[in-house]
């Protein structure tokens, strides 16, 4: 049991390995910090000489001082990264917690940031590391026996003047495997509107896998995007590159603004409206607890006062190390929450 993160430091050109048996199911939440906090947190947890296995681990960070960047994958405990719409606005939220900083949110998961700076990722205990991904191969007449509910969006860019949007029935990984066909059975398809992005149904246990693709015709490239893209998804796509020779295929982790914006049309004729997007992240940051919490050890708690003590004292001293006792934290439960943020996250947004 436990919701496992590692956090990678990067700092004077040394590597320095962290982790944290609970730290992973509350991530997203411990980095809207900062990075002064954020790096006193991570002090606190536990040096190790080696990453756990791929599939022990809910959340990573590789924090770069040297360069100033962080990059980081969750886990989706928070309901956050599954969620294009949340995803995008939680990455604006957090730029503004850490300004200057070069911010991005790695789909690959530990692998990717792994590979970043040449850790090697121990094989699972219970096989292959790299999950194992299962295609439908699809046949020429596909579209035309879609099996619905046409959930997912595909468009043909023509140019810039002519885009064609339809819905598809059939996974994404599949549709991508009938290779340059798809392009003339979209066509032959009667165009749909695109769909506006929404929160999901709690019940809805499809809705990771459902996304959409961009055929670009001139530029012969595709960007395919899923909601949540798990990582046998990233690392499956140079095997699903290989059914279109001589195109490009990239993952678009915007997903359904892409099609609007390629199509000329502003991503706010799509995205999930701002007023919506910061009230389900005000309710997944402070109200709800990660799946698993009720099993999870409590973290100890830490007077709202007490955090603005240690910022202030980090803004009367530039240059000051703030410390961070692994006793007062238990490192097993992360920061408490960035109340300053609490109500704040629309009008932060909105800037």
């Amino acid at each position: 049991m436990g919701y496992r993160a590692h956090f990678l430091i990067r700092e004077g050109g040394a590597l320095r390995l962290h982790a944290s048996h609970w730290g992973g199911q509350r991530l997203l939440r411990d980095l809207l910090h900062g990075p002064s906090i954020f790096a006193a947190y991570v002090e606190s947890t536990r040096a190790v000489g080696e990453l756990y296995y791929e599939d022990a681990v809910d959340g990573v960070a590789l924090v770069d001082h040297d360069r100033r960047a962080l990059t980081f994958w969750g886990g989706d405990n928070l309901g956050v990264e599954s969620i294009p719409g949340l995803r995008r606005r939680y990455l604006e939220l957090l730029r503004g917690r850490w300004p200057g900083w070069a911010i991005r949110w790695e789909p690959g998961g530990i692998r990717a940031i792994a590979a970043s700076v040449a850790v090697p990722v121990p094989a699972s205990i219970d096989g292959p590391s790299r999950g194992e991904l299962r295609v439908q191969a699809l046949l020429d007449g596909a579209l035309g026996r879609d099996p619905g509910p046409r959930e997912n969006v595909v468009s043909v860019r023509e140019n810039a003047h002519s885009v064609h949007n339809v819905r598809a029935g059939w996974d994404v990984d599949a549709l991508l495997t009938l290779g340059p066909r798809l392009v003339d059975e979209v066509r032959a398809q009667a165009p749909a509107p695109l769909p506006r992005e929404s929160l999901p149904d709690p019940d809805d246990e499809a809705w990771e896998r459902r996304g959409g693709i961009l055929l670009d015709v001139e530029a012969r490239r595709i960007e395919c995007w899923w909601n949540w893209p798990a990582t046998r998804r990233v690392e499956a796509l140079p095997l699903l590159a290989r059914f279109w020779p001589g195109w490009t295929l990239a993952l678009a982790v915007d997903g359904l603004v892409v099609h609007a914006e390629r199509g000329g049309r502003p991503r706010a004729a799509v995205e999930l409206p701002l007023a919506e997007a910061a009230a389900a992240l005000e309710r997944r940051l402070f109200a709800e607890e990660p799946a698993g919490a009720e099993d999870a050890v409590e973290p100890a708690a830490i007077a709202r006062e007490a955090l603005a003590a240690w910022t202030a004292q980090l803004d009367g001293a530039p240059g000051a190390e703030l410390t961070i006792a692994a006793g007062l934290l238990g490192d097993e439960g992360g920061l408490p929450p960035p109340l300053e943020l609490r109500g704040q996250i629309a009008r932060r947004l909105a800037r």
